[in-house]
């Protein structure tokens, strides 16, 4: 189990993963001032993004797409990292289907907050 700055570290090191991410779809892209997912997500519905025609709009959604993809992927590993094989084989099957990019980034944040795997089972049963 990661104690609090682990977890800290490893949210640190997934958002570092992320920005290199959304930088490669959005070069000009600027990380919000708060530092915040939920802000960089909103950001990137914005009409600033996919306001360059409908190409532009199609490549802004194949990057959110990729990014979720890349994202679920991201969770079960951490799950597993933390949990175990057994737990991780859970969240992989809760998470395949969630496209909600916002509900995704919400489960990392149970994955790091909850300090077992059942309080994690039991908040993706509840969610």
């Amino acid at each position: 189990m990661l104690d609090r700055t682990e977890r800290s570290h490893s949210w640190r090191v997934f958002r570092l993963w992320l920005w290199e991410l959304l930088l490669q779809h959005f070069p000009n892209l600027r990380w919000p001032k708060s530092d915040s997912l939920a802000e960089l997500l909103a950001l990137l519905r914005s009409e600033t993004i996919v306001s360059h025609g409908p190409r532009r709009e199609i490549e802004c959604t194949q990057g959110i797409e990729q990014g979720a993809s890349a994202l679920r992927e991201t969770l079960n590993i951490f799950a597993r990292v933390r949990f175990g094989p057994s737990v991780a084989v859970l969240v992989e099957d809760v998470v395949a289907n969630i496209s909600d990019v916002k509900k995704l980034v919400e489960v990392g944040r149970w994955i790091g907050e909850c300090d077992n795997g059942e309080a994690l089972l039991a908040r993706l049963r509840q969610a």
